[in-house]
């Protein structure tokens, strides 16, 4: 503790705890959603080809929902009012950001009643998160080994789907914030 300093000790500890209390949430490569939205670029907003793979790659390599906001300013700008399906491309792109930092690596429908949410985190790690929800969505949100399964998510049209993981996944961020008490 000499040699590193109490605060880097400290620090180091909670690591170390963290780790065998499996409350570290997992670092995903990609998250992929699988669900039956509409979400693209139509031929009659952006009719050139070059544009339009230069556009779908721009959200593509969006980091940030400000990136989104922004990128979304500039079509509307550049091609005027932005049509439901280049909408929903901007909601897909936010729900794949915010659910790959929550350590989520796939998002698709089970059967007609439920929607998956593929993770390899811990299930101490998830109790850490559904802190952070409702106790009505808490309930709804059920955690087995490999996955989450958001009940009667399903039944909602697709969109719906979409701003429902959105609303609760964000509310999820919370403990991103409070980094002290995650790695």
């Amino acid at each position: 503790m000499d040699v590193i300093g109490f605060d880097l000790y400290m620090e180091m500890l909670q690591e170390a705890i963290k780790e065998i209390r499996g409350q570290e949430i997992p670092q995903v490569d990609d998250t992929q959603i699988d669900l039956k939205v509409t979400a693209m670029i139509p031929a009659d907003y952006i009719s050139d080809l070059e544009q339009k793979m230069s556009a779908y790659r721009s959200v593509a390599a969006a980091d940030t929902k400000q990136e989104l906001v922004n990128i979304a300013a500039e079509w509307h700008d550049r091609y005027g009012e932005i049509p439901k399906p280049a909408q929903q491309l901007f909601r897909i792109v936010e729900l794949k950001q915010i659910a790959k930092q929550l350590g989520f690596s796939r998002i698709r429908p089970d059967g007609k009643q439920h929607i998956i949410l593929e993770t390899p985190m811990a299930e101490p790690a998830w109790n850490l998160l559904a802190e952070y929800l409702t106790d009505s969505s808490r309930s709804r949100y059920v955690y087995s080994t490999g996955k989450v399964t958001a009940r009667g998510l399903g039944v909602l049209r697709p969109h719906e789907q979409v701003e429902t993981l959105i609303d609760v996944l964000s509310k999820m961020e919370g403990v991103l914030m409070t980094s002290s008490s995650i790695a």
